[in-house]
């Protein structure tokens, strides 16, 4: 089998200002049609820059460790980080639960709207957070999630987070990071939601909240001191009010030329050999968000040479917040089939094409 080792870029697309961009580069845009051959493709998604009235309603639920390990300065930093939230971050028509665990799982506010009323539960459910014994992470999690994702249907669209603030020292239920991903993966299970974690203290546990977030495009944020609660909590509601598409998924679609051997990273991905289609699971898609979505293509040997064989074909479905429309993004990566290519001594990795204005870098951006 042939490897792939020349590289380039495949010609950017013209996308209108306010789309969402998606565009697709070849490791190798040419290779012989006489062998088989492994190669790369890089998927390239640009969400554009919210407008002003696309503000959706938050619905937020809060899971709060209260072990033993979170006593003294550490449940004092979440409880001002709490209290920030509902004083300074979330408005009248938001909502928010909190649920507390130690080696105890309870729901202390269900979800209620952030009015008058309403601010006043919370808080006082807030201040009533006190320290116990060990440390049931994954049921905190696992009854948050719940909590957010099967509440009764309004109709009504909003963008769903769990927030959860621990040190990450789970010593009950399941303890390892392979099983609490796993168990979270199985409860949203594709659906909306995304997860923020917040780690208070120098020993929390890093690798576990880091993973739970990027495992649903959320964000990690390590609380150190009280005075990195503002900017951590800035960074992480400026991004769930400024969601530009939700519940994107990815369609790769394979052809006589190319299949989709594999998608890296640590997206949920469904495949079906039959129809040769690869869905990938994006999640809401924030403002001026990248993402990008590395593939391994397999392509046989073709009998005749081609000048750009179609190779794999990518659609991106999404809502979008601003039009409540559910919209389509395609583009065709092709790769010519030649009788012979020139071999190249190096091996690169394809790159992100241009967008015609030198694109934007975002802070946001993940694979």
């Amino acid at each position: 089998m042939q490897t792939a080792t020349a590289m380039d870029v495949t010609p950017a697309t013209v996308y209108q200002t306010g789309e969402v961009l998606l565009t697709m580069s070849a490791e190798a845009p040419s290779l012989t049609h006489k062998e088989a051959a492994a190669s790369l493709a890089l998927a390239s998604i640009i969400a554009p820059e919210a407008p002003d009235s696309a503000r959706q309603p938050l619905e937020v639920v809060v899971v709060a460790d209260r072990s033993g390990s979170m006593a003294g300065e550490k449940m004092n930093k979440m409880k001002t980080t709490l209290k920030f939230l509902v004083e300074k971050g979330l408005q009248s028509g938001d909502t928010l639960g909190l649920v507390a665990f130690d080696n105890t799982v309870d729901t202390r506010l269900s979800l209620t709207k952030m009015d008058g009323a309403g601010r006043k539960k919370a808080l006082d459910a807030i201040a009533q957070l006190n320290v116990g014994g060990t440390t049931n992470l994954s049921g905190g999690l696992l009854q948050g999630c719940d909590l957010l994702l099967n509440k009764p249907e309004t109709g009504a669209t909003a963008t769903r987070a769990v927030l959860l603030f621990t040190d990450g020292m789970a010593n009950a239920g399941i303890q390892d990071t392979p099983g609490i991903l796993a168990a979270s993966a199985g409860v949203i299970a594709g659906r909306s939601c995304s997860l923020f974690t917040f780690g208070f203290g120098s020993d929390h546990n890093e690798e576990c909240l880091r993973a739970l977030a990027e495992s649903t495009s959320g964000l990690y944020y390590f609380i150190e001191k009280s005075e990195d609660i503002p900017t951590a909590f800035a960074d992480c509601l400026g991004g769930l009010v400024s969601v530009v598409a939700q519940n994107a998924t990815h369609n790769l679609e394979g052809s006589d030329a190319a299949t989709v051997a594999k998608v890296h990273g640590s997206y949920k991905t469904e495949a079906d050999a039959a129809t040769k289609r690869t869905t990938v699971s994006l999640g809401d898609l924030y403002s001026e968000d990248e993402k990008d979505v590395l593939i391994a293509l397999e392509l046989p040997a073709l009998p005749t040479a081609a000048a750009a064989a179609p190779a794999v074909r990518a659609t991106l479905r999404y809502f979008n917040v601003a039009t409540a429309k559910m919209e389509e993004r395609s583009t065709v990566l092709e790769i010519a089939r030649p009788e012979a290519t020139a071999r190249s001594c190096s091996r690169a990795t394809p790159t992100r094409p241009s967008t015609g204005g030198g694109g934007r870098r975002c802070r946001r951006r993940r694979r």
